[in-house]
C-alpha cells in the first residue's frame, strides 16, 4: 500500500497512529479512510468473492485498532497493516476447512510448469486488471492464497510452507498447478 496525504485532518500518519492508539475516533476515522482502499485491494486478491472480502475488511480494521499499541516499532505501519490483513485473510479461509484446502502430495517432485517468461513487474502491473483479479478469484482457495503470497507478496516458499503449517514441496506444487 502507497501512503497518502491526510487532506480532511491536516494530520501526519504518525500523529494519526497516536491518536488512534488514545482511541481519538477523528484519528481513527481518518486512518480508516486513508487505509481503505488498499485494505479491501488486498481483500479482494485474497478472497473468493465480495462477501468474502468485506468479511475480512471488517475483521482486520477491528484488529488493527485493538492492536496498534503493539505494533512493533521498528516496522513502518503500511507494511504492518498488509501483514495484518494477509493474516486476518489466511485466518478466515483456514476457518472454514472444507473450502480451505493446501493440495498434499508426499514425495511432491519440481515438475517446472512455471514459466519465467514474464517478469515481476510486467505480472504486478497486469495485476490491475479487472480480468487478471477474477482469474485469481476463480483459483482455489489454496492456489489464490499461494499464487498472492509468492507472486504479489513476495513471499518464500519456505516461509509460505511455515505460515501453512505444510510443507514447502506441497506450496511448490500448489503454485505450479495454479
Amino acid at each position: 500500500m502507497q501512503h497518502q496525504e491526510i487532506r480532511d485532518t491536516g494530520m501526519e500518519l504518525q500523529e494519526l497512529l497516536r491518536g488512534c492508539e488514545k482511541s481519538d475516533q477523528t484519528a481513527q476515522a481518518a486512518l480508516y479512510n486513508l487505509s481503505k482502499d488498499g485494505v479491501m485491494q488486498i481483500c479482494r486478491r485474497y478472497c473468493k468473492n465480495e462477501e468474502q472480502a468485506n468479511q475480512v475488511f471488517k475483521e482486520t480494521f477491528f484488529t488493527v485498532f485493538n492492536s496498534l499499541k503493539s505494533r512493533p516499532a521498528d516496522k513502518a505501519f503500511e507494511e504492518w497493516l498488509k501483514d495484518q490483513v494477509i493474516s486476518t485473510a489466511l485466518e478466515i479461509l483456514q476457518r472454514n476447512k472444507q473450502e480451505y484446502k493446501i493440495v498434499s502430495t508426499a514425495n511432491a517432485q519440481n515438475t517446472g510448469f512455471y514459466s519465467d517468461s514474464i517478469d515481476d513487474r510486467e505480472l504486478m502491473q497486469s495485476m490491475e486488471s479487472v480480468d487478471v483479479l477474477k482469474g485469481i478469484q476463480a483459483l482455489s482457495p489454496a492456489y489464490r492464497v499461494v499464487v498472492n503470497l509468492h507472486l504479489v507478496d513476495n513471499f518464500s516458499f519456505r516461509k509460505i510452507a511455515e505460515k501453512l503449517d505444510v510443507a514447502e514441496a506441497t506450496i511448490q506444487m500448489n503454485f505450479e498447478k495454479a
